[in-house]
Order: C-alpha cells, then sequence, then structure tokens
C-alpha cells in the first residue's frame, strides 16, 4: 500500500498505533501519502503524521452539496498542507461571508434540493450557497476550514472558535485526540468544555495542565477550557469526525 485515503479520525488512528509501536520501524513502511478529508486536518496532525508516519498529508475540502470545492496537491509545501485545504477546483467558486462562512457557487454545487424551501433558505440573496462551514482564504487563494458555524461556542457574549483551542491543545505531549464544545452555564451563556480520549502511552492531562500549557502559547484567558472531561472513545459520524452533539448529550451533567 503506498495511497490510502481517510478522515482525519483515521490518521489520528494510524499514528497513535504508530507511535505505540515497540520500535521506531514503519508500520507501513510503502506508504508514500495519505490522502482525504471529511474534516479539517489540524496542523499539529500533519506535523506528528510527518514526523511519525515520515509522510505527507494531502488534504481536500468538500460536502454533499459540493463533493469536490478545493484540493491540496503532492507538490505543496509542508506548510502549505498543514494550513489549507488547497485552492478551489476549476469552476468552483469560494468566498468569506457574514461571520466567516464559507459561500459557494459553481458547476461543482448541486442544482438543489427536492424540497425547494429549503434550498432557498441555504442561499444567500444573491445566490452564493451558504456552507455552514467556518474560514478564511489566504494571499496565495487557498482556503483555510476552521470549523462548523453551529459549533460555535458563545461565552459571556463573545464568540469561541472550539478548533482554534484544538488545534493548540494537539500539541500538548499528554494530548493525543481532543474535541472542544460550549455547554450550558447560567453565568457564562456557554463554558468551554474540553473532552480528552484516554490513552495507553501515557497518564492523563488535568485541566491546570491544559490551562497552563495554553497560557503558554499565548491564547487568551477567556478561551481556556472550565471543564475536562476523559473519554475513552469518541462518537464518530459515518465521516469519521466527531460526533459532537452526541458527545455534548453524552457528557452532559457528568463530572471528570
Amino acid at each position: 500500500m503506498t495511497v490510502t485515503g481517510a478522515s482525519t479520525a483515521f490518521y489520528q488512528m494510524l499514528l497513535a498505533a504508530q507511535m505505540a509501536a515497540p520500535t521506531t520501524e514503519l508500520l507501513v513502511p510503502s506508504l508514500r501519502m495519505l490522502i482525504g478529508g471529511g474534516a479539517p486536518c489540524p496542523p499539529e496532525v500533519h506535523k506528528q503524521v510527518r514526523e511519525h508516519l515520515r509522510v505527507p498529508v494531502v488534504h481536500a475540502y468538500g460536502m454533499t452539496e459540493a463533493p469536490m470545492i478545493c484540493v491540496s496537491e503532492a507538490t505543496d509545501t509542508d506548510e502549505q498542507l498543514a494550513n489549507s485545504a488547497g485552492r478551489p477546483i476549476p469552476g468552483s467558486q469560494v468566498r468569506i461571508g457574514a461571520n466567516g462562512e464559507i459561500e459557494l457557487r459553481g458547476a461543482n454545487l448541486t442544482p438543489g434540493y427536492l424540497q425547494h424551501d429549503q434550498w432557498a433558505d441555504a442561499l444567500t440573496a444573491d445566490g452564493w450557497f451558504r456552507s455552514g462551514d467556518r474560514g478564511h482564504l489566504r494571499p496565495d487563494g487557498r482556503i483555510v476550514v476552521t470549523g462548523r458555524t453551529k459549533d460555535l461556542i458563545i461565552r459571556k457574549g463573545e464568540n469561541v472558535a472550539p478548533d482554534e483551542i484544538e488545534n493548540e491543545l494537539l500539541a500538548h505531549p499528554l494530548v493525543d485526540e481532543i474535541a472542544v464544545l460550549g455547554q450550558p452555564d447560567e453565568l457564562r451563556g456557554e463554558l468551554v468544555c474540553a473532552v480528552v480520549r484516554r490513552s495507553p502511552r501515557h497518564r492523563a492531562v488535568t485541566l491546570d495542565e491544559l490551562c497552563t500549557f495554553l497560557d503558554q502559547r499565548g491564547l487568551m484567558k477567556q478561551k481556556w477550557p472550565e471543564r475536562l472531561v476523559l473519554v475513552d472513545e469518541f462518537p464518530l459520524t459515518g465521516l469519521g469526525k466527531v460526533a459532537k452533539s452526541e458527545l455534548a448529550r453524552q457528557i452532559a451533567g457528568g463530572t471528570r
């Protein structure tokens, strides 16, 4: 096997297996490249894949309504691969709309839904499709997908992007996989909750350690997690994404 494609969750499982191996020998020495999509690939995951699996992650961005929107190339630099999902494909138009939402139009976009009223609601006044994803365009034309608009945490009236916190904490040596989400709170509206998967490779991280790490990396204090939950597994969607709504339901009211 030289090339395989899947989602970020697969990359992380392959990484975990390699890092748990008793020697530094590659588990899949023939592997030359990982390709895929389905969910944003944090820069830290690309870095770890490069370090431990010794191959690049060539990521793409698409959705049911537009199966291929933009794509990276094997010739891209590590910086470009780690920090973007590539450039829009020919015929695909991408812009950033209100509140940082990615908007689309072009030949790659579905002509509509069977439920015409739902399709009308999904379009802007000038006919662009609202993707439900947040992101931004780089000066070099590459697109950066940062997360879902519905996943934004509103803490004391301020928007907190969970992906920003996740990307920072993935660099912590005691964090292999993490999901950050908002939980209802009477005083704040929502509080920031970090959910970390337990790992057999090391002891469990503490909330104080996470906050100290974020402080050292310069993340504003209002974005630090106020609760930590440890889990054995994350619920996943059919595409291998963390099912955050199901995860929130599972941990609601619990303490760790």
